[in-house]
């Protein structure tokens, strides 16, 4: 209580000093600072902060500008490392770009690029000297100096692997801090199938990144995705791969990571999320778990109504990165999730997640063959393995989790193995050296001294894939497969024909929905939690539904119109596999 009466009076004790130490109450508002202070020629107080928001008002209203600084943008950064360069001055190779320098240090401040040019330098000195030492011998000692000489002006250059070097050393440290964006390594071959999905990806985020200008003239950019599907078809994966083709940064937000105790902080946490997303653009702003973070309004127990504030945050956040230079220009976001039934439906209006696709698992034996060919590009496998013998074996319940668990076992298997060969190797040579009073090897000194290439390099063969296949179990099921089935009817268009909610007199009669604890038919009769509605009136027919665990609304509609199915646009899928 004394605390906060103490606080209560420092803006009072301020107030009361301004005039003492400035000699007048306050500059006037005017529409330029700089002006007021030209004009008046007064002493000037000025306060810098990282939270504006904590200050308190009493303290802030004493003050009669605020000027925001944010992260240079990438042009701004491409001028100060020209500055910085220019300013020393310090040569650069022909092939030095400082815009590609500019585009790999989002969100880096003027301080941090000064760190980029000086950790150049080190890199280069630290390359000259091993060229020194690379070129000494017994008769002749080079130095530095020799090297600098006999380079001319090329030698004291700063060359592009100089600038990656700092680059990446700059990135690390600045990843130490909290929320620091960086790009995973991560490609598209890394990723077995998915064609149609990256396509659509490639549609997305490829246009705004090259014409930018037409959505600063007023087009509005989509820049949500959703991706949706049994657990371990690889929606994670494939979100690192888009930041990696794109050279995006990687913001990766958990749900948890939101969740702050005080009132307030959790809203404050997803507008911290996006800042430093909008300070590190272009990047992606990745949501795994997605119906974590922002389940349905209105169906949660806390007391506080936490993530019912955190699911209108995240509206209000993705509303703004739909915009242009303005808002959210090179920002995209990204979400994942298990269970699409269970999100908020104001997430997948358009402009929010309005691209919703889905990462099935693999129904032909070609999309297997190409995940595993991904998988394992860098194995060494044996002549006689086939991979599309090893693929036409497999079930069709294996998701790209279960293709990397399959891949992971028979490298293991190929490693003991050859460990077991290399062991009755040594325990041949021991023996021998036993017989003859001479004293036994270590694994380290076979390796050192009598190992040959075939002892190091470890062989996968086709058995090993057929042993590890029997041993492992698809975490997938085909009832959970058909469950996904019926979750992504609800979200996606039919496009043979008639939709299916359509019967066949055309009056709009809306499928029965199936969840994992009840189950509704399609006479209006159900089974769960939920009840079945009869409705009855003109018009078209509408599904109701609602996504929560214990079962699904269902309402069987009589109209003359037709069924409408409560999807959204742009829906698209693939099953060509993943990883």
């Amino acid at each position: 209580m004394q605390s906060g009466s103490e606080n209560s009076r420092v803006p009072a004790t301020i107030n009361s000093s301004w005039e003492h130490y400035l000699g007048v109450k306050s500059l006037p508002k005017t529409e330029s600072p700089t002006a007021s202070l030209s004009e008046s020629r007064l002493r000037v107080l000025i306060a810098t902060t990282t939270e504006v928001d904590k200050i308190p008002d009493g303290i802030r209203g004493l003050f009669s500008h605020e000027l925001e600084l944010s992260a240079p943008d990438e042009s701004e950064r491409e001028g100060i490392l020209q500055s910085i360069v220019d300013d020393q001055p310090i040569p650069l190779a022909p092939e030095v770009e400082l815009s590609s320098v500019a585009v790999k240090t989002a969100a880096l401040v003027a301080g941090d690029l000064v760190d980029v040019v000086d950790r150049a330098v080190v890199a280069r000195n630290s390359r000259l000297e091993a060229l020194a030492s690379s070129s000494s011998n017994e008769e002749s000692q080079v130095t530095t100096r020799d090297v600098l000489v006999a380079g001319g002006s090329a030698g004291r250059c700063l060359t592009k692997p100089d600038f990656e070097v700092a680059v990446e050393a700059a990135r690390k440290n600045f990843a130490d801090a909290i929320g620091a964006p960086k790009i995973p390594n991560v490609g598209w071959d890394d990723v077995g199938g998915l064609t149609n999905v990256k396509d659509a990806v490639i549609e997305t985020i490829q246009l705004p990144l090259e014409r930018p200008e037409l959505f600063a003239k007023g087009m509005k950019k989509r820049s949500g995705i959703l991706f949706y599907g049994p657990p371990g078809t690889g929606k994670t994966l494939l979100a690192k791969a888009i930041a990696t083709e794109f050279s995006l940064n990687f913001f990766s937000v958990k749900g948890p990571e939101l969740l702050n105790m005080y009132i307030g902080e959790s809203e404050a946490n997803v507008r911290r999320v996006f800042q430093r997303a909008r300070d590190a653009r272009p990047c992606v702003v990745f949501f795994d778990e997605l119906d974590s973070v922002a389940p349905k309004r209105g169906n949660q127990g806390d007391s506080g109504g936490v993530m019912d504030r955190i699911v209108s945050q995240l509206l209000a956040e993705l509303d703004g990165m739909s915009d242009g230079e303005d808002g959210g220009g090179g920002v995209f976001v990204i979400g994942a999730t298990n269970r699409p039934d269970l999100l908020d439906a104001a997430l997948l209006r358009p402009g929010r997640f309005d691209k919703m696709l889905y990462l099935g698992v693999s129904d032909t034996h070609e999309k297997q063959l190409t995940i595993m060919e991904a998988l394992t590009r860098k194995f060494t496998l044996h002549p006689s393995l086939s991979l599309g013998r090893v693929a036409s074996r497999l079930p069709f319940t294996y998701t790209g989790a279960d293709f990397y668990a399959l891949c992971s076992d028979a490298m293991l298997k190929a490693v003991t193995r050859q460990a077991s060969l290399v062991d009755t190797k040594i325990a041949g040579i021991n023996a021998t050296a036993e017989e003859n009073n001479k004293t036994k090897i270590s694994t380290a000194y076979f390796f050192d001294h009598y190992a040959t290439k075939g002892d190091i390099e470890v062989v996968v063969t086709e058995e090993d894939f057929v042993m590890a296949e029997r041993e492992l179990v698809p975490s997938v099921s085909f009832g959970e497969l058909e469950h996904y089935k019926r979750v992504r009817a609800q979200f996606e268009k039919v496009e043979e024909g008639k939709s299916e909610g359509e019967d066949k007199t055309g009056k709009g009669k809306a499928p029965a929905l199936v969840s994992n604890h009840g189950r509704v038919d399609t006479n209006g009769k159900g089974k769960g939690k939920e009840k079945a509605v009869d409705r009855k009136g003109k018009g078209r027919a509408v599904e109701e539904w609602d996504g929560e665990d214990d079962g699904f609304k269902r309402s069987d509609v009589k109209g003359k119109g037709k069924a409408v199915d409560m999807g959204f646009q742009d829906r698209m899928d693939d099953d060509d596999g993943l990883y």
